[in-house]
């Protein structure tokens, strides 16, 4: 098994999950010794070195693709980075699967952003993809080449639209996961900005959940998309009012008008998943959180 951008924070669990079962190599732009795992074969260099890829795809019979350059803030942005480094080296990938041993694809797309502005309460893998920036057009343009190139070659594949994971590992970088921007203002002492008075709502996964359901998946006969979040939603503000307690103190925010094309309420349904696999989520908001705090504070201290 390959597992492209295995050392970042949904890569380093999966692999750790997946590990007892399967020889993996995990590609990565750089080394962080921190992130590496034993037993695992690291190979390290850019998703867009077509020579590197050929060498690390040989004897792999499937590929984990969770490797993104860009947030929606930085692909909205730069929109020719974000295709030139996203879509056309994914291409590059697909074309490179059809000679190889591959026999199966996961691709990590996005359960936030390909949809556009919801038309049900609880968005399911059928709805209308009609993504309102460059990283849901981006990723929806991946998905469908990954489907024109599976059409054509011996791979399978299967694509995986996550809602909002946070838990141990996640580090806050301020441009996406509300959750641990929170909790970085939170222990740093800062201002947090409540967008548009905090009333916006989506659902969050913990990572040990996503994680299992990615394995429900990888170990079924299932194809295509698949939703993966919690099927309940928080606005911003609850979030706030669950953390406050946990740290002990009251986090000083502040109401920023919100950008104009931000939905105000998005669910995702997953009730495909369930029925195909049995999988369900197990780990509740406040507990999800208590966990990651846990984390946080070990992390500090260490």
């Amino acid at each position: 098994m390959l597992v492209l951008g295995g050392g970042g924070f949904i890569g380093t669990h999966l692999v750790e999950s997946l590990k007892s079962r399967y020889e993996i190599t995990v590609l990565e732009r750089r080394r962080d010794s921190g992130n590496e795992l034993e037993g695992i074969d690291y190979v390290y260099g850019d998703f867009g070195q077509e020579d590197l890829l050929r060498k690390s795809l040989k004897g792999i019979d499937m590929v984990i693709h969770l490797i993104s350059t860009t947030v929606p803030k930085t692909a909205d942005a730069n929109p020719i980075f974000d295709l030139n480094s996203n879509l056309m080296n994914t291409i590059g990938l697909l074309r490179l699967l059809q000679e190889s041993q591959v026999e199966k694809l996961v691709y990590f797309s996005s359960g936030g952003t390909v949809y556009g502005e919801p038309k049900t309460d609880l968005v399911e893998e059928d709805h209308s993809r009609e993504p309102i920036g460059s990283y849901g057009i981006v990723k929806c343009a991946i998905e469908d080449y990954i489907r024109f190139y599976a059409s054509k070659s011996r791979f399978e594949y299967l694509i995986v639209r996550p809602s909002n994971p946070y838990g141990p590992g996640q580090i806050s970088y301020g441009l996406q996961g509300v959750i641990p921007i929170i909790f970085d203002a939170a222990l740093k002492n800062k201002e947090f900005q409540l967008w548009g008075g905090g009333t916006q709502v989506r659902d969050y996964i913990f990572i040990t959940d996503l994680v299992e359901g990615v394995e429900r998946l990888i170990d079924s006969d299932c194809t295509g998309a698949y939703n993966i979040g919690s099927g309940t939603g928080y606005n911003v503000k609850q979030l706030v009012e669950a953390i406050e307690p946990m740290i002990g103190k009251t986090l000083a925010t502040r109401v920023v008008e919100t950008d104009h094309n931000a939905i105000e309420r998005f669910i995702l349904s997953v009730e495909k998943l369930r029925r195909d696999t049995g999988w369900k989520p197990v780990t509740g908001l406040n507990e999800g959180l208590k966990q990651y705090y846990a984390w946080l504070q070990e992390t500090t201290l260490s």
